[in-house]
């Protein structure tokens, strides 16, 4: 889309009118256009020199002000701001990463917002460890997740439990629509599934942090993959601006990394796992994703942004039963110093990989160099199925007391890693939601996953069981209880992002649709429930499944 622009170009005669226009006649008497012909033409210059400096004021003195305002490279804060001087659509082409940057680089910023009044503005530092992290994540937006916006798969899964067309990912997706079409699809879902209402009301219900998702390929893209490139990019650089003007500080996670670092659709890319691990593992890894995840930091680091992104995750859950621990453990390491090279100075975020919290203690260290560094665990009960077969009761037992535990001895450096967050957590009690362990692969709850394994519940449906009608006061009080067990239960770490802001149909994933639904609390900093009322004052039947 082309800008409008405003003509600097004087007005021609016809444009001035009749009386710009000298008379070639001599009538009798000298009419008062002949005797004052020198005047006018004075006056009629003077009044298109003016026009002509007022156009010109009104389009460089804003830029004259921005480049001035210490809103440049230069300077953290700029005292102007407003929520619409940067572009608010992408570049028609694809285009590189420093161009995208650039049109946000040209415009005012202004870091004095805070998210809400129990927290510091953005240009004071966040008090990370003595206060908690209250956040939400953006999932299913710059990688696309089928479970969250399943209506874009729908079309070409018409059967839940067969992907017969093989389009179950980001992938397959876009392979099959071809650059164009994917291109569109793409470019009106990231325009539209996170808009500037969702930053205002995420930061309205009392979070004070994101948790931002983001694929390589909004930095470089190699000609035999077929995502779209650098698109993304000007979305989440549009958020970041967002963020900042809502007070909401930023957790930027690299979730796909080239090759993919879990096989999970979430990596962009469904089936082996390609990064650290086999014939292209090493070169995925370390010349591909450490290079990526340079421009990355660069970008954040940048005065204008570093306010707001406080938080730098290295690789969103690598499947470290799959890989070599210690492999994994050097390229953290590895691209901790290109973060820190690059200029960033928040705090560095590494995943669990799936290993238990135990796993990590002692590794990267002050002592050893890594300062600031966070440990990531991502807790769900719905899993496996012996997860799955647990009682109302026995999960809330769960994260009253052994979640605590683990975190508390986790945050601890003499018994564990140290800063610990919980990154990912739901109130979602079975696996039924629609493509929730992939398209096509069906749910362990009522036997229909594709391992052919017994039903968690036998004479169970998944039909019906996520929409709201259907729900039961006793069983808005189990999701209560258990929401708030777990918000009580994580106090004991470094904070939480729950997963996801929203969906588009299934609630239990949904932050914004619980909180209408008065499961959790309208003011995150504000709970009303603590694990000590769910376990002692929670009646027993609604305990129980």
């Amino acid at each position: 889309m082309s800008t409008p622009t405003l003509s600097t170009s004087p007005p021609s005669a016809s444009d001035l009118g009749e009386n710009a226009r000298l008379s070639s006649e001599k009538p009798p008497a000298l009419p008062f256009t002949q005797r004052h012909r020198k005047a006018i033409i004075l006056a009629s210059v003077a009044v298109i020199l003016l026009l002509v400096g007022a156009i010109l004021l009104g389009v460089l003195l804003p830029r004259f002000l921005a480049k001035n305002s210490g809103s440049g490279p230069s300077s953290n804060d700029s005292s102007t701001n407003s929520s619409s001087n940067f572009p608010s659509v992408p570049p028609s082409e694809p285009t590189n990463a420093t161009y995208i940057l650039s049109l946000f680089n040209n415009t005012s910023y202004d870091n004095t917002a805070r998210a809400n009044p129990n927290v510091p503005p953005l240009t004071e530092s966040f008090p990370y460890g003595s206060q908690p992290i209250r956040g939400v994540n953006l999932g299913g937006w710059l990688v696309l997740e089928p479970f969250i916006t399943p209506s874009i798969f729908d079309p070409y899964n018409p059967n839940p439990y067969n992907a017969s067309q093989g389009i179950i990912d980001e992938w397959t997706i876009s392979a099959y629509l071809g650059t164009t079409a994917a291109r569109s699809l793409l470019d009106n879902h990231y325009a539209t599934w996170v808009t500037e209402k969702d930053i205002r009301r995420i930061a309205d219900v009392g979070l004070d942090h994101i948790r931002i998702p983001i694929a390589y390929w909004a930095i470089d893209v190699q000609k035999d993959e077929p995502y779209i490139p650098h698109l993304s990019l000007f979305y989440f650089l549009r958020v970041l601006e967002w963020a900042r003007k809502y007070g909401l500080r930023v957790n930027v996670d690299m979730h796909a990394l080239p090759g993919s670092q879990n096989g999970w659709n979430h990596s962009g890319r469904s089936g082996i796992i390609g990064w650290l691990n086999g014939t292209l593992g090493s070169y995925n890894a370390y010349n591909r994703s450490l290079p990526i995840i340079a421009q990355v930091a660069k970008i954040v680091s940048q005065p204008r942004y570093r306010n707001v992104v406080t938080m730098f995750g290295l690789v969103n859950e690598p499947y470290m039963p799959s890989l070599v621990i210690d492999t994994v453990l050097k390229w953290e390491e590895d691209a901790y110093n290109v973060v820190r090279g690059e200029g960033f100075t928040g705090v560095v975020v590494i995943s669990d990989g799936f290993m238990g919290l135990n796993t990590w203690t002692g590794k990267m260290q002050p002592a050893q160099g890594y300062t600031d560094v966070a440990l990531d665990t991502h807790f769900y009960q719905i899993f496996t199925r012996p997860q799955l077969a647990t009682t109302h009761y026995q999960k809330i037992s769960v994260d009253c007391t052994d979640a605590r535990t683990s975190l508390m001895a986790s945050g601890n450096r003499s018994t564990g890693f140290g800063p610990t967050i919980l990154g990912e957590w739901s109130v979602a009690e079975t696996d039924c939601t629609h493509f929730l362990n992939g398209v096509g692969l069906g749910n362990r709850f009522d036997g229909t996953f594709v391992d052919g394994g017994a039903a968690v519940c036998p004479n169970c449906t998944c039909k019906g069981l996520n929409d709201t009608t259907n729900w039961t006061p006793v069983y808005k009080q189990f999701l209560q209880a258990f929401a708030q067990s777990q918000i009580d239960g994580y106090t004991n770490s470094w904070g939480w992002f729950y997963w996801n802001f929203k969906t588009e149909s299934e609630p239990h994933w949904s932050y914004f649709d619980l909180v209408d639904l008065g499961i959790l609390p309208q003011k995150a900093y504000a709970p009303t429930w603590t694990c000590a009322q769910n376990l002692s004052s929670v009646p027993v039947n609604i305990l129980q499944r």
